[in-house]
C-alpha cells in the first residue's frame, strides 16, 4: 500500500514458487535451443538465423566463433568483409585448415530445412574429398547434428569440391569424420553468389542411415588447401534454418562414394 502502490514479488501454487518454477523453465530452454531460435519460435517466424555476420565487426574475427585448441597458435584466415552495405565472412586460406566454430542450437522438427551462400574465388587444384592427402575444398559449411558420448560430432559438410561431381557424398576412414556432400564443383560458377537449400533430416537419414537427433549443435566453416599445398579463397553468409520451403528440397546426395586408397 502507501504512494509507492504495491506489487507481487512471488506466488505460491501448490506450495511451490512460481518464480522458481518458471525460472528453471526459462533455464532449461536457454540450455535447449539457442536465443535465435527461441525467438523465431515464439515469434512464429519462417526462419532461424544461425549466422549472417551483419552484427559483426568490419576486419575482425567474428564474434561467437570459436576454433580447436590446437590451432591457437595460427593465423586465423577469416575476416568480416562488407560490400554493397553486406557483411559477410571472407577466408583466404593458404595452407591454415582452421575450422571456425559456432555452438547453436535450433529445433530440426520445427525448422528441419537450411540455406546459406557462398562465393568462391579460387579452388585448391587436384582436391579430392576422398583421399587424405588431397581432402581440400574451397569452401566447406558444417552442419553438426551431436556429439556421441560427448565427444565424437556427427555432422554433414557441405563442399565446393575441386573435382567430384555434385551430389557426391564420401565419408573418410577415422572416428568423428563428417559425410562430405558436394554442392558445388569446379570453375564454372567461381566469383559468383551461389544460395542452396537442403533438407537436413533427408542429408542424415541419406549418409548416417538411420533418423536424426531433433536438436542440432552447432555450425562449421572451413575453406582449407593445405593438403595439396594451394589456396582455397572463399565467402560465407546468410546460414539460416527454414520452416518451409517450396518445391521438393533433398539433403544434396545424389550418390554415396566409397573412400580413395590411403
Amino acid at each position: 500500500g502507501g504512494e509507492g502502490g504495491w506489487k507481487a514479488s512471488d506466488l505460491e501454487f501448490d506450495g511451490k514458487s512460481l518464480v522458481a518454477r518458471y525460472g528453471r523453465k526459462a533455464r532449461r530452454l536457454v540450455e535447449r535451443y539457442s536465443f535465435n531460435d527461441m525467438i523465431a519460435e515464439i515469434g512464429g517466424y519462417a526462419e532461424v538465423i544461425l549466422e549472417d555476420f551483419e552484427d559483426q565487426e568490419v576486419g575482425s574475427l567474428p564474434r561467437g566463433w570459436t576454433w580447436r585448441d590446437g590451432d591457437n597458435d595460427k593465423n586465423k584466415p577469416y575476416r568480416v568483409r562488407e560490400e554493397d552495405g553486406n557483411r559477410y565472412l571472407a577466408a583466404t586460406d593458404e595452407g591454415e585448415s582452421v575450422i571456425l566454430g559456432k555452438d547453436i542450437k535450433w529445433n530440426l522438427r520445427k525448422y528441419p530445412y537450411v540455406s546459406f551462400r557462398w562465393r568462391v574465388h579460387e579452388i585448391p587444384e587436384g582436391a579430392d574429398e576422398r583421399f587424405d592427402k588431397k581432402v581440400d575444398s574451397a569452401a566447406g559449411i558444417y552442419f553438426i547434428y551431436r556429439k556421441s558420448l560427448g565427444l565424437v560430432p556427427e555432422s554433414v559438410k557441405y563442399v565446393w569440391s575441386s573435382t567430384l561431381p555434385v551430389g557426391s557424398a564420401v565419408r573418410r576412414k577415422g572416428v568423428g569424420k563428417p559425410w562430405m556432400v558436394v554442392a558445388e564443383t569446379g570453375k564454372a560458377n567461381m566469383g559468383k553468389w551461389r544460395t542452396y537449400v537442403f533438407d537436413l533430416r533427408d542429408a542424415y537419414r541419406k549418409t548416417f542411415g538411420h533418423n536424426p537427433p531433433s536438436k542440432p549443435i552447432g555450425i562449421g566453416i572451413l575453406s582449407d588447401a593445405n593438403s595439396v599445398k594451394g589456396h582455397a579463397y572463399a565467402d560465407y553468409d546468410d546460414i539460416k534454418a527454414l520452416r518451409e520451403v517450396n518445391g521438393n528440397v533433398t539433403g544434396g546426395v545424389v550418390e554415396i562414394l566409397p573412400p580413395g586408397d590411403q
